[in-house]
């Protein structure tokens, strides 16, 4: 059975467990259900921002039930995918990986980390690459 962790930050900026679900499947229909279910909790109040995994049927729930939510993708499980979606580049470039982490975790703004990316981008020629 699929779990469900809602958790949040405190005003002292530590993860707390808001709430729990265990789910009988991991559709769009089970997810929204939850999510309303959620607001209701929560007293009708959305949350401001959502980090989930990438799978699909949760994205298409949140921007049902959350439309004005930001809603982002976990940085852990977009780098377990790296070393299949672009091994191809990585297997060409064997400084790919340092540069990626370091545009990942060396940028302290907003600007820096867009620059950094558009030139790895022009440097390893992934353009034109659907998962990049």
């Amino acid at each position: 059975m699929p779990l469900a962790l809602f958790i949040g930050v405190n005003n002292h900026l530590q993860s707390m467990l808001l709430s729990c679900a265990l789910l009988a499947d991991e559709t769009s229909k089970t997810f929204s259900w939850l999510m309303k279910t959620w607001i209701r909790v929560m007293g009708g109040k959305p949350p401001n921002a959502i980090i989930t995994d990438q799978g699909r049927t949760m994205k298409v729930a949140i921007k049902e039930v959350f439309p004005n939510t930001r809603h982002r993708f976990c940085l852990s499980h977009i780098l377990t995918k790296v070393p299949k979606k672009l091994s191809h580049v990585i297997r060409k470039h064997g400084d790919f990986i340092t540069y990626l982490s370091s545009c990942i975790y060396k940028c302290w703004s907003k600007q820096q980390f867009e620059d950094k990316w558009k030139e790895m981008v022009e440097n390893f020629q992934l353009l034109e690459d659907e998962w990049i």
